[in-house]
């Protein structure tokens, strides 16, 4: 009777204990138990091809697409996938909890662990091991990752075992296998990934019709035409299964993509999958796969429109054999241990080619924001210190525009305007870099410098503005448009002597402007000046006569808008001997951009 008690007693606990399991004290997971992690991307390889927080992944990932790929369970990382429905989450059934019991029965080293589920009201989270190198799909589609054949073979033998070991299990069939859902670990090692929960995966939404049509592309062809809308498939199976193996072997050995749908002028998802529907035999060519005979006749046979005719996977691992002959479990790791110390090495150029072309492009920025500010000004700004507005007592301003240049402009085409002022203005801004001065802008034909700001020169900058005037002057003479040689170029100049102020306005595209009535003063200087002549204040007069040398001659009294009547000067020349002429630079100033070259139009005028 004690004996018979005790029996009856293991069985109640047994079945309990099952039907605790079952209930899903083994497979549920409590959210809280889950810290989260967003990422962009699997560890080194110098990125994946499929990011997880982008729409992309949705496509192809193995891993969940938004908001989160990775996170800690119980102190492990684990990669969890997302199944999101229309309205709520399906019912999960006894079926489905005695299949999810299975799976986490299953340990392989070539099968990705399950580790259990996330039930939320409109979406399910599955669980499962993380896999540091990401999917074979990510690993094929990374030109930076050179394939060696032994790793070929390793990758398609791990494939192959994981295969049959999950066939000859309780769970018998994948049912979702792609390149995308055999993930790679952290020592090169394939492990299959994402199979069964088949129930759980009807009625489930994509994020886009492409992302679901892509994800079809490994399915069977009995299997899409089975289906009542062709986009969710039935049940899969063992010899369905072949197929997807087939596709998967096709891709490691083309790198393009199932059915090459990376190369150019492919196919677009949905021709293919309408082409593998309706057509009897439509499969990924083989003109782009460099393989062996038997390896190609392995994927034909994998590919077989009669699924009865197609291998098992054992059959296939011995179709295979001769691929798997370099392969010696003494030297696997060792060949890998090579490879890594190789993509090592590679990835050590990698970074260092990266870090140079992240310093050049952090030149030429830092170069153009030069260009665009004073220097002192840019070294603030790129501190993040605000630029506070300075007022300066003494600054010279030049103005200069061209005589008749609103004529000219009318009877040329807007290439050949741009090209007269990009040849004139390359002139002018080799000639100021020889001086301490700024250029403030260029609005069409007029052309503003300053002397004096932002860093003080004492009572130079007079004389600066009004040598380098010369010097325009002169140059100027010698100029031809480029489109009507036969037409003199007539700058006129202006100058004034006086305090502003000046800061950095504007935030999306700051600008370095300068405020006050000297500013205006310059202004009128220029505008009442004459062709090839340099008009200059009394102030201006009288800050060069202080530094000697210049030879000026008085206009006399004459009217500008709203400063009356003012006493004027030309700027006729400079004395060689007390004003020493500055050295010319050969070099033209090196352009931003090495690639970027102005092409002068034909001068013959559209």
């Amino acid at each position: 009777l004690m004996l018979i008690m005790a029996v009856v007693s293991f069985i109640y606990y047994r079945n309990r204990k099952y039907e605790q399991e079952l209930a899903g004290l083994i497979w549920k997971i409590n959210p809280k138990e889950i810290q989260f992690h967003p990422c962009t991307g699997y560890d080194n390889l110098g990125g994946s091809r499929v990011s997880l927080t982008s729409q992309e992944s949705a496509d192809f990932s193995s891993w969940i697409v938004d908001p989160h790929g990775l996170g800690v369970y119980r102190g492990s990382l684990v990669a969890i996938k997302e199944i999101r429905y229309a309205k709520r989450t399906r019912e999960i059934t006894r079926a489905t909890k005695i299949e999810m019991k299975k799976m986490r029965s299953l340990h392989h080293d070539n099968v990705n662990r399950f580790i259990g589920i996330i039930v939320q009201p409109n979406f399910i989270c599955v669980v499962r091991e993380y896999c540091a190198k990401g999917s074979l799909f990510d690993v094929l589609l990374n030109e930076n990752i050179k394939l060696e054949n032994m790793f070929i073979a390793s990758f398609v033998d791990d494939l192959l075992k994981g295969m049959i070991y999950l066939h000859d299990s309780e769970i018998r069939v994948h049912g979702n296998l792609k390149s995308t859902n055999c993930c790679i670990t952290s020592r090169w090692s394939l492990q299959v990934s994402d199979f069964g929960l088949s129930e759980l995966r009807e009625g489930q939404i994509y994020m886009s019709q492409d992302s679901q049509l892509m994800g079809l592309l490994w399915t069977a062809p009995e299997l899409l035409r089975e289906s009542v809308d062709h986009m969710q498939p039935c049940k899969g199976t063992q010899r369905g299964d072949s197929y997807s193996f087939g596709i998967v072997l096709h891709e490691v050995f083309s790198r393009n993509g199932p059915f090459d749908v990376y190369y150019e002028d492919s196919l677009s998802g949905e021709e293919i999958l309408k082409n593998i529907i309706h057509t009897p035999y439509f499969r990924p060519s083989l003109a782009l796969v460099e393989c062996e005979k038997y390896i190609s006749d392995t994927m034909i046979a994998c590919w077989d429109e009669r699924p009865e005719c197609r291998p098992d996977f054992r059959q296939i691992r011995m179709r295979l054999k001769m691929l798997f002959k370099g392969i010696m479990k003494q030297n696997i790791m060792d060949h890998m241990m090579g490879m890594m110390e190789k993509y090592q090495s590679h990835l050590e150029e990698l970074v260092e080619e990266r870090t140079e072309e992240l310093k050049e492009e952090k030149k030429r920025t830092e170069t153009l924001l030069h260009r665009m500010l004073p220097k002192v000004v840019a070294a603030q700004l790129m501190q993040g210190k605000d630029v506070v507005p300075e007022t300066y007592d003494s600054v010279t301003i030049y103005f200069s525009d061209i005589v008749g240049f609103t004529a000219l402009s009318a009877e040329s085409t807007p290439v050949q305007v741009v090209a007269f002022l990009n040849d004139l203005y390359t002139l002018f801004d080799r000639i100021i870099r020889q001086y301490d001065v700024y250029k403030v802008e260029t609005i069409g034909d007029a052309y503003m410098v300053v002397s004096g700001l932002p860093i003080r020169n004492g009572n130079q900058h007079a004389g600066e503005i009004a040598t380098m005037a010369l010097e325009l002057v002169e140059a100027v003479k010698a100029f031809q448009v480029p489109h009507k040689p036969d037409v003199a170029c007539l700058l006129r100049i202006g100058i004034h002597t006086g305090p502003c102020a000046a800061g950095v306005v504007g935030k999306t595209m700051p600008r370095y402007c300068l405020f006050g009535d000297t500013v205006n003063t310059a202004s009128r200087m220029e505008s009442n000046g004459m062709p090839l002549k340099i008009h200059c204040s009394e102030s201006t007069k009288l800050a060069l006569d202080k530094l000697g040398g210049y030879l000026l001659d008085e206009r006399g009294l004459i009217p500008l808008k709203g400063k009356g009547e003012m006493r004027t000067y030309w700027l006729l020349g400079k004395q060689e001997a007390v004003v020493s002429s500055r050295p010319s630079e050969a070099n033209v100033e090196e352009p931003l951009f090495s690639s970027s070259r102005f092409v002068r139009p034909c001068s013959k005028q559209a």
